[in-house]
């Protein structure tokens, strides 16, 4: 098992955002208080960098995705379907490999229904907000994700 070199630039930028002692390797980090923010400026750093996902382990893409989306659903609200469009079907992807496919089922009813409506903000929150989600608190979904990087990290992190 070894970490990309290519990854271990992304990875130090992601450092700049964490809190002192932070592992390079931020899913080793014992602080679990830190990961959902840790994760969140990993994501940010992958969407920035110019790294191609598939030439990366599977856990990177799927870090960029699912917190990515949950990152700009918080700063664009539903224009984030508009805004990651052409990402949807990897995020949806994302959502159900890390456990939340209730998550992604009920966003593909409300892009459905923000694409047929023009970007209608009510008819969309009502799409979504028609689905009994587990996880429909944006925490609670951030911290089942970052808990499935951690508790997968081997599998999801290094190339074999």
């Amino acid at each position: 098992m070894r970490l990309p070199e290519e990854i271990v630039p992304v990875l130090n930028e992601t450092l700049r955002h964490c809190a002192p002692g932070t592992p390079l390797e931020i899913w080793r980090g014992d602080d679990h208080h830190q990961w959902i923010s840790n994760f969140a400026a990993l994501a940010d750093q992958l969407e920035l960098s110019e790294l191609i996902e598939d030439d990366l382990p599977r856990g990177f893409g799927l870090v960029c995705h699912a917190l990515g989306w949950e990152a700009a659903c918080q700063c664009e609200g539903w224009h984030a379907f508009s805004n990651k469009a052409d990402s949807l079907d990897r995020i949806y992807a994302a959502l159900e490999e890390v456990g939340l496919a209730d998550e992604a089922s009920a966003l593909k009813r409300a892009a459905a229904v923000w694409f047929e409506t023009g970007g209608d903000l009510d008819a969309t929150a009502a799409a979504y907000s028609a689905a009994s989600i587990p996880h429909m608190c944006d925490l609670d979904r951030m911290e089942h994700m970052v808990c499935y990087f951690v508790d997968h990290a081997d599998r999801l992190f290094y190339r074999r």
